[in-house]
């Protein structure tokens, strides 16, 4: 590692915390000079209402701009893979995420189903907050890559 690829990491590592509005700050490089600063504040301030600060913020993509589709090979049998078992800690933990998923809109109830997979429960290590994640390595096996060319 180069002497200025060691002093690029120790600016990466140095931040301070500013007020950009009532209840939301901000973590910048403490290496920032006072007009650089004032900079990404008005930025922010002026384009408040475009990013997103909570799940509930967060609305989505018009089907007309964007949809995901997973083509599986012709002969594949769908499975039905048998979820973990948790512990009750755990299981608490995730049943709040799903509902708190389930309230936003990023998930959505479904009652029948053809394919199921694992759900892998991971722990934040600096918050101890459950991370629900699909396993998802028995699709891939059984899905065909299909380049599609999106025109944006």
């Amino acid at each position: 590692m180069t002497f200025r690829m060691m002093e690029g990491m120790k600016l990466l590592r140095s931040w301070k915390e500013i007020k950009i509005w009532p209840g939301k700050t901000l973590r910048l490089n403490a290496a920032l000079s006072a007009k650089e600063e004032e900079g990404y504040k008005s930025f922010l301030s002026q384009y408040r209402n475009v990013f997103a600060y909570h799940m509930s913020d967060l609305k989505g993509i018009l089907p007309e701009l964007g949809t995901h589709r997973i083509d599986l090979k012709p002969d594949v049998i769908l499975v039905r893979q048998k979820q973990y078992r948790l512990n009750n800690k755990y299981s608490l933990l995730v049943k709040e995420n799903l509902d708190s998923l389930l309230q936003v809109g990023f998930i959505y109830l479904v009652l029948s189903f053809e394919w199921v997979s694992l759900i892998v429960v991971v722990l934040k290590k600096t918050t101890g907050k459950v991370r629900v994640c699909q396993d998802f390595r028995k699709l891939n096996d059984y899905h065909v890559v299909v380049r599609r060319v999106y025109h944006f």
